[in-house]
Protein backbone atom coordinates (compact mmCIF):
# COMPACT_ATOMS: atom_id res chain seq x y z
CA UNK A 1 0.00 0.00 0.00
CA UNK A 2 2.89 2.47 0.86
CA UNK A 3 3.87 1.94 -3.07
CA UNK A 4 0.36 2.70 -4.19
CA UNK A 5 0.62 5.88 -2.26
CA UNK A 6 4.25 6.79 -2.87
CA UNK A 7 3.33 6.38 -6.90
CA UNK A 8 0.78 8.94 -6.26
CA UNK A 9 3.18 11.87 -5.08
CA UNK A 10 2.48 11.05 -1.32
CA UNK A 11 4.95 12.92 0.63
CA UNK A 12 7.32 10.51 2.66
CA UNK A 13 6.09 11.80 6.19
CA UNK A 14 2.64 10.30 5.01
CA UNK A 15 4.08 7.25 3.74
CA UNK A 16 5.96 6.21 7.32
CA UNK A 17 2.52 5.60 9.07
CA UNK A 18 0.91 4.02 5.84
CA UNK A 19 3.58 1.55 6.59
CA UNK A 20 2.82 1.26 10.34
CA UNK A 21 -1.11 0.73 9.19
CA UNK A 22 -2.82 -2.90 8.22
CA UNK A 23 -5.13 -2.18 4.75
CA UNK A 24 -8.13 -4.16 4.20
CA UNK A 25 -9.48 -3.81 1.18
CA UNK A 26 -13.17 -4.87 1.40
CA UNK A 27 -15.43 -5.34 -1.81
CA UNK A 28 -19.09 -6.07 -1.31
CA UNK A 29 -22.05 -6.70 -3.79
CA UNK A 30 -25.40 -6.71 -3.07
CA UNK A 31 -26.73 -9.80 -3.87
CA UNK A 32 -30.41 -9.19 -2.49
CA UNK A 33 -33.51 -7.89 -3.65
CA UNK A 34 -33.41 -4.85 -0.87
CA UNK A 35 -31.63 -2.68 0.30
CA UNK A 36 -28.75 -3.05 1.69
CA UNK A 37 -26.69 -0.70 4.32
CA UNK A 38 -22.99 -0.37 5.07
CA UNK A 39 -22.37 0.97 8.59
CA UNK A 40 -18.76 0.65 9.43
CA UNK A 41 -19.51 1.36 13.04
CA UNK A 42 -21.46 -1.81 12.93
CA UNK A 43 -18.44 -3.21 12.13
CA UNK A 44 -16.55 -5.24 14.35
CA UNK A 45 -12.36 -6.44 14.69
CA UNK A 46 -11.09 -9.17 16.80
CA UNK A 47 -7.76 -10.51 17.79
CA UNK A 48 -7.84 -12.82 20.53
CA UNK A 49 -11.08 -11.58 21.98
CA UNK A 50 -9.13 -7.91 22.29
CA UNK A 51 -11.18 -5.36 20.00
CA UNK A 52 -8.90 -3.86 17.51
CA UNK A 53 -10.51 -0.09 16.63
CA UNK A 54 -10.27 0.98 13.27
CA UNK A 55 -8.60 3.79 12.23
CA UNK A 56 -10.66 5.95 10.49
CA UNK A 57 -11.13 9.78 8.91
CA UNK A 58 -10.82 11.52 11.48
CA UNK A 59 -7.24 9.86 13.08
CA UNK A 60 -6.47 10.36 9.10
CA UNK A 61 -7.47 13.73 8.70
CA UNK A 62 -5.48 14.62 12.14
CA UNK A 63 -2.47 12.96 10.64
CA UNK A 64 -2.85 14.60 7.89
CA UNK A 65 -3.31 18.15 8.74
CA UNK A 66 -0.48 17.71 11.43
CA UNK A 67 2.35 16.71 8.78
CA UNK A 68 0.86 19.18 6.21
CA UNK A 69 -0.11 16.64 3.69
CA UNK A 70 -1.34 18.59 0.49
CA UNK A 71 -5.38 18.39 0.01
CA UNK A 72 -4.36 16.24 -3.33
CA UNK A 73 -3.24 13.75 -1.33
CA UNK A 74 -5.64 14.08 1.07
CA UNK A 75 -8.58 13.59 -1.20
CA UNK A 76 -7.09 10.22 -3.01
CA UNK A 77 -6.44 8.70 0.48
CA UNK A 78 -10.24 9.31 1.16
CA UNK A 79 -11.56 8.08 -2.39
CA UNK A 80 -9.51 4.49 -1.41
CA UNK A 81 -11.43 4.18 1.68
CA UNK A 82 -14.67 1.90 2.22
CA UNK A 83 -17.62 4.54 3.00
CA UNK A 84 -18.46 4.75 6.38
CA UNK A 85 -22.01 4.78 5.73
CA UNK A 86 -23.85 3.48 2.34
CA UNK A 87 -26.94 2.14 0.70
CA UNK A 88 -26.22 -0.96 -1.97
CA UNK A 89 -29.21 -1.12 -3.90
CA UNK A 90 -29.70 -4.58 -5.98
CA UNK A 91 -26.80 -5.24 -7.59
CA UNK A 92 -24.97 -2.57 -6.75
CA UNK A 93 -21.17 -2.86 -5.07
CA UNK A 94 -18.92 -0.72 -3.72
CA UNK A 95 -14.78 -1.46 -2.66
CA UNK A 96 -12.15 0.37 -0.34
CA UNK A 97 -10.07 0.19 2.52
CA UNK A 98 -10.60 -0.63 6.40
CA UNK A 99 -7.65 0.72 8.16
CA UNK A 100 -6.19 -1.01 11.55
CA UNK A 101 -3.44 -0.68 13.39
CA UNK A 102 -0.66 -3.30 12.25
CA UNK A 103 -0.33 -6.21 14.50
CA UNK A 104 0.70 -9.60 14.39
CA UNK A 105 -1.29 -12.46 14.76
CA UNK A 106 -4.81 -13.60 13.15
CA UNK A 107 -7.90 -11.67 13.53
CA UNK A 108 -11.62 -11.82 13.18
CA UNK A 109 -13.98 -9.55 11.03
CA UNK A 110 -18.22 -9.53 12.04
CA UNK A 111 -19.25 -6.99 9.32
CA UNK A 112 -23.43 -6.12 10.52
CA UNK A 113 -25.66 -4.89 7.90
CA UNK A 114 -29.04 -4.31 7.63
CA UNK A 115 -31.80 -4.26 5.08
CA UNK A 116 -34.88 -2.24 3.66
CA UNK A 117 -35.11 1.18 2.58
CA UNK A 118 -35.68 2.46 5.89
CA UNK A 119 -33.20 0.07 7.58
CA UNK A 120 -35.76 -1.60 9.05
CA UNK A 121 -35.57 -4.81 7.51
CA UNK A 122 -33.43 -8.23 8.66
CA UNK A 123 -30.15 -8.07 10.22
CA UNK A 124 -26.99 -10.10 8.47
CA UNK A 125 -24.23 -10.93 9.95
CA UNK A 126 -20.89 -11.77 7.65
CA UNK A 127 -17.63 -13.21 9.60
CA UNK A 128 -14.20 -13.67 7.87
CA UNK A 129 -11.72 -15.63 10.24
CA UNK A 130 -8.59 -16.10 10.70
CA UNK A 131 -7.27 -13.12 9.05
CA UNK A 132 -3.92 -11.60 8.91
CA UNK A 133 -2.27 -8.25 8.28
CA UNK A 134 0.96 -8.83 5.50
CA UNK A 135 4.46 -8.84 7.18
CA UNK A 136 7.00 -7.76 5.18
CA UNK A 137 11.15 -7.55 6.12
CA UNK A 138 10.59 -3.59 6.51
CA UNK A 139 7.06 -4.32 9.23
CA UNK A 140 8.07 -7.75 10.83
Amino acid sequence: MAAFYEARGFPQAAIEPLKQACFVTALLRNKGPEVLWLELDEWRFHSDNREISRLGRAYWWALWRQLDVPQANRSTFRWTLLPEVRDLRPDESVGGNIVLPRHRGRFTVQARFVTGEKRRGKEMVVTLKDLRCPEDEANP
